[in-house]
């Protein structure tokens, strides 16, 4: 942390937990009950951001600051870097992807819980099927949409105390 310096900005606005949309990945593995996710982490007072929109102060000083994040596995979680007071990952696994093993090493040597929410086997390996018997490239696959448990991940949110 002595590379990025700790931001002092009483015009910032601060959030203690923050979902990192991917409401900018328009056809990257879109979340089609997207909508439906944000009024959930509203439920629970997290913030939405999606991190593209920031600039590099603004990332800086809110992710240094954020004691819980929340998301699927995205570009924006690269910032986790600037995470000086956070506490606990949410990560919600992806049907193809899951949390790479980089991201779970780094969170456990700066003493960061993480918290899987995992895909139901089902659905995994119908994402595997599908990519199997696919004429079409695995890319293509990857922009196919998907539907976030909101069950699920409610339940294990009412679990969890922040």
């Amino acid at each position: 942390n002595e590379y990025f310096p700790f931001i002092h900005n009483s015009d910032l606005n601060h959030y203690d937990k923050i979902f990192i949309s991917r409401a900018d990945s328009i056809g990257k593995r879109p979340i089609l009950n997207l909508s439906d996710f944000e009024s959930l982490m509203d439920k629970f007072s997290f913030r939405s951001l999606t991190v593209s929109k920031l600039s590099l102060t603004e990332r800086l000083y809110l992710f240094q600051n954020v004691k819980v994040l929340i998301g699927v596995f995205s570009a924006g979680f690269a910032n986790i870097v600037f995470c000086r007071r956070c506490k606990l990952i949410i990560f919600i696994d992806h049907p193809l992807y899951g949390l790479p093993f980089e991201y779970a090493e780094f969170c456990k040597f700066r003493g960061i819980n993480i918290i899987r929410i995992r895909v139901s086997i089902l659905i995994k390996i119908f994402h595997f099927l599908l990519n199997l018997f696919s004429k079409s490239s695995h890319n293509t696959n990857n922009n196919k949409g998907w539907y976030l448990n909101l069950t699920k991940i409610s339940r294990k949110l009412s679990k969890i105390e922040f």
